[in-house]
């Protein structure tokens, strides 16, 4: 929240993106896949091969673009493909953005 004597108290909101895959513009899956090898393969070490899984083409995809990055994103896996149910996955908040509340606002929305 900012708070401006001029023009009171304004609210900033987050704009979430929900995409299927093919909805998708090429600066968007680049950042996300940005984004993804950023805390996947940097942070938590995992290997390339088992992030590419060649399942985001399936998804829905919803992301927070803030400052020029992907800052939060998730896939939402339709059911039937890895489980018998819809599922969550590849869920992430780039370091400089955690804290603030963003993943429980982007699980609540999925």
């Amino acid at each position: 929240m900012n708070l401006n004597k001029d023009e009171g108290i304004v609210i900033k909101m987050k704009s979430w993106n929900i995409k299927k895959f093919e909805e998708l513009s090429l600066k968007q899956l680049y950042g996300i896949v940005r984004s993804r090898c950023e805390v996947f393969i940097q942070e938590q070490k995992i290997v390339c091969e088992e992030e590419i899984d060649g399942v985001d083409d399936k998804c829905v995809h919803l992301f927070l673009e803030e400052e020029g990055k992907i800052a939060a994103y998730c896939r939402i896996v339709p059911k039937g493909i890895g489980y018998e149910y819809i599922s969550i996955g590849r869920v992430l908040v780039l370091k400089e953005f955690r804290r603030k509340g963003i993943a429980q606002e982007m699980l609540d929305i999925a």
